[in-house]
């Protein structure tokens, strides 16, 4: 399960529509659904956003492989694209400053040459950012950190499952916590999903670590999330209200 909350005592539209951005990623809130809410409301007061997002054994497994069945795992490029596509979904083209950023995130060459110099000192050098202001350099590297470093940590799950995975089949199936091969296998799964937890936290975007996992899912997590303001309430996807 993964799961998101934003709360603001007064929330301006602009982070209102950022939430709903997310809404779109997950297919809980359609297109353009909130547009008259977001245009005539100038303040949402007392703001919260929630979703959840629950994930059954085939979908989780989706996640850390692109064929589950032979236990292919995703390349930190695949991963990589993946966290591209979905940092533009929630990024709004009408910021200035944010259309640079989708620029960049769809600009093959450029996120190539990033990866190759690994240094975002000296990302001004590349040709395709060398005309970006300090802001937005800023920004572009920012969303560069948070893709690499996910896609890194996410890159060392799959074989810490299927090591896992194949030490509790040989454990004792009464209690395998006594089995110190599948402790050991497990402890270090741990590990590894510690470290994807702590790097699904894309700077500037709301939900992105979220999405990106929902996306990687093939879609098929169980997602619902609840819009809140002043005495109004909407619900979106499974449970109450739906």
């Amino acid at each position: 399960m993964q799961s998101y909350f934003d709360y603001e005592r007064s929330m301006s539209p602009g982070d209102m529509k950022e939430n709903v951005r997310l809404g779109y990623a997950l297919g809980l809130i359609p297109p353009g659904a909130l547009d008259g809410i977001l245009k005539t409301t100038a303040s949402f007061q007392h703001a919260s956003v929630s979703a959840v997002i629950r994930y059954d054994l085939p979908s989780l497994l989706n996640i850390f492989y692109k064929n589950p069945a032979t236990k292919a795992q995703r390349t930190r490029g695949e991963l990589e694209n993946a966290g591209r596509q979905v940092m533009c979904a929630l990024l709004d083209p009408a910021d200035a400053t944010d259309a640079v950023r989708m620029e960049v995130l769809r600009n093959d060459p450029a996120w190539q040459q990033m990866d190759e110099l690994g240094n975002t000192f000296v990302f001004s050098t590349i040709p395709y950012l060398s005309h970006l202001g300090a802001t937005q350099l800023a920004a572009v590297a920012a969303d560069w950190v948070s893709i690499v470093w996910w896609a890194e940590a996410l890159v060392r799950i799959a074989p810490a499952l299927v090591e896992t995975m194949a030490a509790l089949g040989h454990a004792p199936p009464a209690d395998p916590l006594h089995d110190p091969v599948f402790v050991k296998a497990r402890e270090n799964l741990a590990k590894v999903l510690g470290a994807v937890t702590r790097k699904t936290n894309a700077a500037f975007v709301h939900g992105w670590g979220e999405a990106v996992m929902f996306v990687l899912s093939g879609k098929h997590g169980l997602a619902e999330m609840d819009v809140t303001w002043n005495s109004k309430s909407l619900h979106f996807g499974a449970g109450p209200g739906v």
